[in-house]
């Protein structure tokens, strides 16, 4: 079988040079055309930039998922999946939790596109995978939940009390 030559590189590798498969403008004149397009209709422009960083969001919350393991770390969840196993794997309800519990003050001072980021640069085993459940059986009984959310009824007192005072009439 005959070999095909590699088809040669025409363009140049600065910025504003045309490429192989180019359509006759500079990366600068593509770039003019696209600000000017967004300005002509700025509510398109927004949603495809939302889309794209949903699905970017997505691509990277998969990747902190796969690097915690992909289920819930909770030794006490009862989940049980179709296979048999123990531990959420749907991944809606999976959440990052912080094993010491110091999450609000790394979400006052964060985004969560660095929190994830310290996610996947973690190698202190800081960060673990609950399921929904799970993250907030542990926050109760941790009191990791600030005592300004927890909220109070005349009468019955306030949320995490014990079961019977809050049915008693």
């Amino acid at each position: 079988m005959p070999v095909t030559p590699p088809i040669p590189f025409t363009g140049g590798d600065k910025m504003g040079q045309r490429g192989p498969k180019s359509s006759g403008k500079t990366r600068a004149q593509i770039k003019k055309d696209c600000r000017e397009k967004a300005l002509q209709d700025p509510l398109r422009a927004f949603k495809y930039r939302a889309g794209y960083q949903r699905k970017w969001a997505q691509k990277v919350r998969d990747k902190v998922i796969e690097k915690l393991g992909g289920r819930c770390s909770s030794p006490n969840c009862g989940w049980i999946n179709s296979d048999g196993s123990q531990g959420c794997t749907d991944r809606r309800c999976l959440q990052v939790d912080h094993v010491r519990g110091d999450g609000s003050s790394e979400r006052k001072n964060l985004n969560y596109f660095q929190i994830y980021q310290k996610v996947l640069l973690d190698a202190e085993g800081r960060y673990q995978l609950l399921c929904a459940n799970c993250n907030w059986i542990k926050k109760n009984l941790n009191q990791e939940v600030p005592k300004s959310k927890i909220t109070t009824s005349p009468g019955l007192g306030a949320i995490g009390d014990s079961h019977d005072r809050l049915f008693t009439l």
